[in-house]
């Protein structure tokens, strides 16, 4: 009896392999989920509004070893969204600040920022782990505060 008549070709199930190897890939590649916090800085002792909460641990602790020039940090907003097709679309941290994330090769993101009247104020590419924060910020002159956003990768 010849077995190789009545079997499907190595070939075949190579091709098979092949195409759901990539079509895995493909479908996972655009996808990831993140949470973002838009957090207030600042040394004043005194809460600067009642909504407003410490950051939680992990945060706390990766903007500590910053060396940032604050003690207190207060999330103002905190949301969670996904990535579609590799880009998450403008995610809106408060009426004057957005941020959009895009899904780039080796497990970097790109992460921009929109200011008052949505204009683009930075753009940073660096890489981002599951589990891993990144975080950005500016400070305010008038009352020696800040505003920082910390996004972590959660998948």
């Amino acid at each position: 009896m010849n077995l190789r008549s009545n079997s499907i070709p190595a070939w075949f199930w190579a091709l098979v392999l092949g195409v759901f190897i990539g079509s895995v890939d493909a479908a996972t590649a655009g996808e990831a989920k993140f949470e973002a916090q838009l957090v207030w800085a600042t040394n004043d002792d005194k809460l600067p509004g009642n909504d407003y909460k410490p950051v939680d641990e992990e945060t706390r602790k990766k903007l500590e070893s910053l060396g940032l020039k604050w003690k207190h940090f207060y999330t103002v907003k905190k949301k969670e969204f996904e990535t579609k097709n590799g880009e998450s679309g403008k995610v809106e941290l408060s009426e004057k600040s957005a941020i959009t994330v895009k899904l780039l090769p080796e497990k970097k993101v790109e992460v921009v920022f929109f200011g008052k009247k949505g204009e683009e104020c930075s753009r940073r590419n660096q890489p981002l782990k599951t589990g891993g924060i990144l975080c950005f910020g500016g400070d305010v002159p008038e009352n020696a505060s800040a505003w920082l956003v910390a996004l972590k990768r959660i998948k």
